[in-house]
């Protein structure tokens, strides 16, 4: 452990004892190869503050406090950076918030659930009439947004079921659900088509027309 941990200071530099304490706990983490402490390094929010760490093969995200010229308050910063297990790209993504006392876990949380629910409007707009619909009173506004909203999540619940050999999208999905309306009409009025091909390979063929990812034919 004194391997890894060091800190460059001069007798001349106070240094809280927590600050140290700290330093020592995060060195102890998995991956961890040094922990260095700067002339100025004092008690942060589980992590010292002033501190250099070197990791290898784990990442973890980095939390500062900083000041920025067009804000007025401190801002807390969370990096994290992310790698490309392919071919080793690295970039980074900085997230941002007013609240000094928020932990960096709770904020790449927070940021995950605005980004889902910024795509469940954007999916119940483009997909499922969301911004569509003229309606102005409250009961039939009300309908209209739970029938969009309930659409988001059937689609989303059908994209993430495991079906043989498909991988659909949300227009995929529409696109064989309406195929299969409208064949279902074709084939009560033309019972003889049926006998020819199956609903399910006709289904298939005509939908792969329009779909994004057409459906894999078992071999």
């Amino acid at each position: 452990m004194k391997d890894k941990v060091k800190i460059f200071a001069s007798s001349k530099n106070w240094i809280e004892g927590e600050a140290v304490r700290q330093l020592e706990k995060t060195a102890e983490l998995h991956g961890m190869v040094s922990a260095i402490g700067m002339p100025d390094i004092h008690p942060g929010r589980g992590n010292p503050v002033g501190a250099v760490f070197v990791s290898d093969g784990v990442i973890y995200p980095y939390q500062i406090e900083v000041w920025h010229k067009d804000f007025p308050a401190l801002l807390n910063v969370t990096v994290i950076q992310r790698i490309q297990l392919k071919d080793g790209k690295t970039g980074h993504v900085v997230l941002f918030s007013d609240d000094i006392e928020l932990p960096y876990d709770k904020m790449i949380l927070y940021y995950r659930l605005r980004f889902q629910i910024e795509f469940t409007f954007r999916d119940a707009k483009q997909y499922w009439g969301l911004e569509d619909f003229m309606n102005i009173k409250a009961t039939q506004v009300k309908n209209a947004a739970n029938i969009a909203m309930f659409m988001v999540n059937l689609s989303r619940f059908l994209t993430e079921q495991n079906v043989a050999n498909t991988e659909p999208s949300i227009l995929d999905i529409k696109i064989r659900a309406q195929t299969a309306f409208y064949l279902d009409l074709i084939l009560k009025n033309n019972p003889e088509i049926a006998k020819v091909i199956s609903f399910e390979e006709l289904q298939m063929n005509l939908a792969d027309i329009g779909c994004i990812h057409t459906q894999k034919k078992a071999a």
